[in-house]
């Protein structure tokens, strides 16, 4: 009872004195001034990250000093607080008493932000699982931080002092994440840090080890502030044992930091890692991450701060043994900077406006990860687009880790003979090199996995010969396969000028037919699947029409791979699969073989209308006796034309599902456990473009709303108070 009637008095001394209505008010007016910056609309990403990890942290490190001094501070000046003292309420019943009265005044204050999550609502729709969570994080900051504050000010003589002690104790508090996470401090600092327990519920992410941190952590600054109050009247042996106790539930928070058991309440998941992210992090050793950015442009630095937060989601899942800085370069000097470019970290020129002029900016933006002797550098591709940087970093990861499989993509008998694309996104995770598939002496010894990609033309005896001794030898295979080729549209020679001659589809034999044989595959040649019956016009891939008229039929996967669930095949080769073979992925029942091209030889299958409807296997899988291998009907599914233009046009983006394909089935091949789930993972809410008009509103509105409604509820109450006061005078 003490403790509610010393916690009611506070509030009334809040609601009595003008105190209670200028931090509401005040809270929630910079609150929306400092969340809606040039940042958050450059990002176009509806999202209150922001907020609860860096705008309400801040503020509330301004604010929870303010409260100590009016509730603890203030009564020991007045000579209230002896009184107190010498009535039948403990020091613990009053320090328990003063932080409810201060955490309710923090979640009144959370309360007058509501409308900035109505505000992001309207911009562009907002993830009520990630508010959710974002705001009981931000709740349990704010009671962690008014008991340290308490602690910190308990025995100050003077507001000022009282002040500036809470405000070092809280700043120290909220540094201290930053600090431990660039590595000059440990992990253990890193884990006793409020930051690191506020970043999951932020994201929509209840974790019951930030739940027990905030819960013990908050014991141990409520039972430091009990014994601060009550010192002058405790003996030596019970401030001892009082501070062990402290000192316990201290590290009892840290320690909970290892405790199992979340719940993701939060639709977006953009910025977590995936599973197997996480239990690649949980894993490593002694991994340094170093993040050079220098001269980032401002429409850039949200980008920045998105790198930042993962490379944190890795740090806290590795447990610490993962850590991370921020390096910019350009405060190192030149030589620096060239032995930084020794290592593949140069200058980037990208495009930025600088007094409303468009220039050429020079840049860093990498990410180097080092493991002892070994390191691998990450740099954005052309554009600045982050959808697959944690793929890229966990392969880079894992290469440190366990090494990278050595793979051999051939080339020779009509294959490409250096397939870009396909190299380029191989070389995140695996040491790729072309072999050749000409002559009589082929060596494949060397090599963990082959790539047969796509020859056109029949592979000599002694290629045939060094694949069947590969895979005999228990190492595994992957085929893509071609069943007809497409010769493209040209000038019909000696004919009318702008005459041209059809597309046609030529027939293949590539002699790979007794390779296929052993893994129980038959590639039917001269076919090739159309999906044009399934969509007229054009083929939806994952919801979305791409392309008009292709030859892509919409596959959908199944089997002992983890596949998207669609991906487009480009000229698929249909397939017959034996029983030791696994079909993974098949085309929609609607398609069928190609007719409406012009036949070039006896050899070209045709389908009259009614019969060779799908669905038809076009991709298989095979695990018998150790020795895996795999099978795709298209070769082009990785060619360089279809993957150049994904990366260049956003549009074209979902072509790049064929890419992830061909990635979870190499995992698979060589036996580890696939991240390409990262690469689908959902966007997040994106914002329609707002006017400058708009803007102004936003901020303005939001901040000036709540503080006018405090302010007028305020005066209601204070009018209310004395009418009351004069109704009982009579």
């Amino acid at each position: 009872m003490a403790t509610r009637a010393i916690a009611v008095r506070q509030l009334r001394a809040y609601a009595r004195t003008a105190f209670g209505a200028v931090a509401v008010s005040a809270t929630a007016g910079l609150a929306a001034v400092a969340f809606f910056d040039e940042r958050f609309f450059a990002a176009g990403a509806a999202s209150l990250a922001g907020l609860f990890e860096r705008t309400l942290p801040w503020l509330l490190g301004l604010l929870a000093p303010a409260i100590a001094v009016t509730a603890l501070v203030e009564e020991r000046v007045r000579g209230t607080l002896d009184l107190l003292l010498a009535s039948p309420a403990t020091p613990r019943q009053i320090a328990a008493g003063k932080w409810l009265a201060g955490t309710a005044l923090w979640l009144a204050c959370l309360v007058a932000t509501a409308p900035l999550a109505g505000a992001v609502h309207w911009l562009g729709g907002l993830d009520a699982g990630a508010a959710l969570g974002g705001y009981l994080g931000a709740g349990a900051l704010g009671a962690l931080l008014v008991a340290v504050a308490l602690a910190a000010a308990a025995r100050a003589r003077s507001a000022m002092t009282g002040y500036v002690s809470a405000a070092l104790a809280c700043g120290a508090l909220l540094a201290l994440h930053g600090l431990a996470a660039g590595r000059d401090l440990g992990a253990l600092a890193y884990f006793a840090a409020p930051g690191t327990h506020l970043a999951q519920p932020a994201q929509g992410v209840l974790a019951l080890a930030d739940l027990g941190y905030f819960a013990l952590a908050t014991m141990a600054a409520l039972e430091a502030t009990a014994l601060r109050i009550g010192a002058p009247r405790l003996g030596r042996r019970q401030r001892a044992t009082r501070m062990a106790g402290a000192g316990l539930a201290a590290a009892a928070a840290v320690a909970a930091s290892l405790l199992p058991g979340r719940i993701d309440v939060a639709s977006d998941q953009s910025e977590r890692l995936t599973a197997a992210s996480r239990a690649l992090a949980a894993r490593v050793a002694d991994v340094e991450v170093t993040a050079y950015f220098g001269n980032v442009p401002t429409a850039q630095r949200p980008a920045r701060a998105v790198v930042e937060r993962l490379l944190d989601r890795y740090a806290r899942a590795s447990n610490g043994r993962l850590s991370w800085r921020v390096v910019d370069p350009f405060d190192s000097g030149a030589q620096a900077q060239r032995e930084l470019a020794a290592r593949g970290i140069g200058k980037l020129l990208w495009s930025s406006s600088v007094d409303g002029v468009p220039q050429q900016v020079a840049v860093y933006f990498h990410v180097e990860l080092r493991r002892r002797d070994r390191s691998s550098v990450w740099q954005p591709a052309g554009s600045l687009d982050l959808s697959s940087l944690e793929y890229e970093l966990s392969s880079r990861l894992r290469g440190l880790v366990d090494g990278r499989p050595r793979v051999a993509v051939t080339t020779g008998a009509g294959s490409p003979e250096r397939p870009e694309a396909l190299l380029d996104f191989l070389a995140t995770e695996y040491d790729a090199k072309v072999v050749a598939l000409g002559g009589t002496d082929v060596d494949l010894a060397e090599y963990d996995l082959v790539i047969v990609n796509g020859p056109r033309q029949p592979v000599g005896a002694g290629a045939l010969a060094a694949l069947r001794d590969h895979r005999a030898r228990g190492r595994p295979v992957l085929l893509l396969v071609r069943g007809m080729s497409l010769q493209r549209q040209r000038p019909v020679e000696g004919g009318p000028p702008g005459a041209t001659q059809p597309p046609l589809l030529l027939p293949i034999e590539d002699g790979l037919d007794p390779l296929l044989a052993d893994i129980g595959v038959r590639v039917r040649r001269g076919a090739v699947v159309d999906a044009a019956v399934n969509a007229p016009g054009a083929v939806p891939v994952r919801g979305r029409a791409v392309l008009a008229r292709p030859l892509f039929p919409v596959v959908t996967a199944e089997g002992p791979i983890k596949l998207p669930p669609t991906f487009p095949v480009p000229f698929a080769a249909p397939m017959e699969v034996q029983a030791a073979a696994s079909v993974v992925a098949r085309t929609a029942p609607s398609a069928r073989l190609r007719t409406e091209l012009l036949p070039v030889t006896e050899r070209t299958e045709f389908a009259a209308d009614g019969a060779d409807r799908g669905p038809f296997a076009v991709a298989a899988v095979v695990d018998e006796g150790g020795a895996r291998a795999a099978v795709f009907g298209s070769a082009d599914i990785v060619g360089d034309p279809l993957m150049s233009l994904a990366v260049r046009q956003p549009a074209f983006r979902e072509l790049l599902a064929g890419r992830d394909a061909v990635l979870s089935t190499l995992a698979w091949l060589v036996g580890r456990a696939p991240l390409t789930e990262a690469l689908g993972k959902a966007a997040p809410l994106s914002m329609a473009p707002v006017t400058r008009a708009e803007r102004a509103a936003v901020k303005y509105g939001t901040a000036g709303g709540p503080a006018a409604a405090v302010w007028l509820a305020w005066w209601v109450a204070g009018r209310l108070r004395r009418r009351r006061r004069a109704d009982q005078s009579f």
